[in-house]
């Protein structure tokens, strides 16, 4: 049984379900990874049941205790309450960095609206010299997030002027198939005033995805239809987390959709996504039709 439908719960729960064990998941929100696109929670849900998971929506586990070496939870569904006993129970709700236990209170540090720490561009905090990194600053809770955090903070702290860009940290989701996204989604940048392009290149259409049978899911490119800047790229598939990091460089350095389609990737392989969707966005594609 894995209570929580987020990241950490689904990522371990495809690891066990691929060994053969049977696994529950319960989710209090309407879909997997809340936060997250539908259209790409919907793709790893569609895996999960192929691969005989148990998903519960919009559900909440209302008791569990554990007796003779199980355990024993009752689940309540929008339709029914229903008994699970399961041999272990996963609970993957989220996490909660430890930021008043660091003390903070003592010496004034100023937290936001969450309980984060309240930092500046340079990983500084309302203590002009005091620096905080890592998940005590907010989410999202990533290793790489943390690292890029302490070297900023390392190197202003030595006399350099180090500016550090949440924009650009890339998130990597670890299931089967992969998740990875950086920037902005259409609906964020609708809400910034952009005016929205967004283009969609499917796996199917993917030679390296073809011969590997790997032709689950697609990549998106959100660009700003005046100036063609790339705002922000979700991919859901095979070796998404492995490539998403051309996408953070087109994303931190301003590249546009032109730049993209006009850089030559190498076939056959998985990188190719990010030319032929570049290529459809301005028109100009080969392997896909674009109405």
């Amino acid at each position: 049984l894995i209570v929580g439908g987020g990241a950490i719960g689904l990522e371990l729960g495809t690891v066990y379900a691929k060994m053969g064990t049977g696994i529950t998941i319960v989710e209090i929100m309407d879909q997997l990874l809340p936060g997250l696109e539908k259209d790409i929670a919907k793709i790893l849900e569609r895996k999960l049941k192929q691969l005989g998971v148990s998903i519960h929506l919009s559900s909440r586990v209302v008791s569990a205790e554990a007796k003779d070496d199980k355990v024993k939870a009752v689940i309540e569904t929008p339709n029914e309450t229903i008994e699970n006993i399961s041999d272990f129970a996963l609970i993957a709700v989220g996490k909660r960095p430890l930021v008043r236990e660091l003390g903070v209170d003592n010496i004034g540090i100023e937290l936001d609206n969450k309980g984060s720490i309240k930092i500046d561009e340079h990983c500084r905090t309302s203590l002009g010299n005091v620096y905080a990194v890592g998940d005590v600053t907010g989410p999202p809770f990533m290793a790489h997030k943390a690292s890029r955090q302490g070297i900023i903070a390392a190197e202003n702290i030595c006399g350099f002027v180090r500016v550090y860009d949440p924009f650009t940290v890339p998130s990597a989701i670890f299931t089967d198939p992969e998740i990875a996204t950086v920037g902005l989604t259409k609906d964020e940048a609708e809400k910034k005033g952009y005016k929205v392009k967004v283009t969609r290149f499917p796996y199917s259409s993917l030679g390296r995805a073809i011969a590997e049978e790997e032709t689950e899911g697609f990549i998106r490119i959100v660009s700003d239809e005046v100036s063609g800047k790339i705002l922000g790229v979700q991919i859901v598939g095979s070796r998404a987390t492995e490539i998403i990091g051309e996408a953070v460089l087109a994303v931190k350095n301003k590249l546009t959709i032109e730049q993209m389609a006009d850089a030559i990737h190498p076939h056959p392989t998985f990188t190719e996504l990010f030319g032929e969707a570049a290529e459809a966005a301005i028109f100009k594609p080969i392997h896909m039709l674009v109405k």
